[in-house]
C-alpha cells in the first residue's frame, strides 16, 4: 500500500481540504463559463455589422477577426467546463469514496501545472511576475499533493474493504 504525501489540507483534514478544492474548482468552472459566454453574447449583439472586434482597449491589438475571438472564447469556455466537471468529479469521488472519480483532476491539474511552467518561461517579463507564478504555481503543485494524498487513503481504504470482503467468502 501507497503512504499519502500530506496528512492534511492547511488546518483541514484531507477530506474537508480536498472538498474546498474541489468546491472552489466547480465555482470557478461554472461562473468562468457564465461570464465567457456572456461576453461572446454581448460581442456577437453589439457589433453585427462588422467582422472584426475593436481589441484594443483590452490587448492592444486594433482589430481581432470575429470568428477567431469567438472560437477563442469557446475554448476557453470549455476549459472552463473542465474545470467544472473535474471538480464535481472530485467532490463525488470524496463524498462517494470512489477514488478513480479523482483521476480527471489530477491529470488536469498536473497539465496545468505543466502549462503554467511554460508560460513562465515563454512570458515572464519582470522579477515581479516570475515570484507571482511561482507563487501560484506552488499553491497549484501542493493542492494536487493533497488531492494525491486523499486519492492515495482512499484507494487504500477502499483495496482493505475488498479483501475483507475476499475473507469473509473463503
Amino acid at each position: 500500500m501507497q503512504e499519502p504525501m500530506c496528512n492534511g489540507c492547511c488546518c483541514f483534514s484531507l477530506r474537508t481540504g480536498g472538498l474546498i478544492i474541489g468546491w472552489f474548482n466547480s465555482l470557478v468552472g461554472f461562473f468562468g463559463m457564465v461570464i465567457i459566454l456572456s461576453i461572446m453574447g454581448y460581442m456577437l449583439q453589439q457589433s453585427s455589422d462588422t467582422p472584426y472586434v475593436d481589441m484594443d482597449y483590452y490587448y492592444g491589438l486594433k482589430y481581432v477577426d470575429k470568428f477567431v475571438f469567438t472560437g477563442i472564447l469557446l475554448f476557453i469556455a470549455f476549459l472552463f467546463l473542465l474545470e467544472l466537471i473535474s471538480g464535481g468529479l472530485l467532490i463525488i469521488g470524496i463524498i462517494e469514496g470512489r477514488h478513480k472519480h479523482m483521476i480527471m483532476y489530477m491529470i488536469l491539474s498536473f497539465i496545468g501545472i505543466l502549462l503554467e511552467f511554460l508560460g513562465l518561461f515563454s512570458s515572464a517579463n519582470s522579477t515581479r511576475e516570475v515570484i507571482k507564478e511561482l507563487i501560484g504555481i506552488s499553491f497549484q503543485i501542493y493542492y494536487l499533493c493533497v488531492v494525491y494524498s486523499l486519492y492515495v487513503v482512499i484507494k487504500n481504504r477502499n483495496l482493505q474493504q475488498r479483501a475483507s470482503h475476499i475473507q469473509e467468502y473463503v
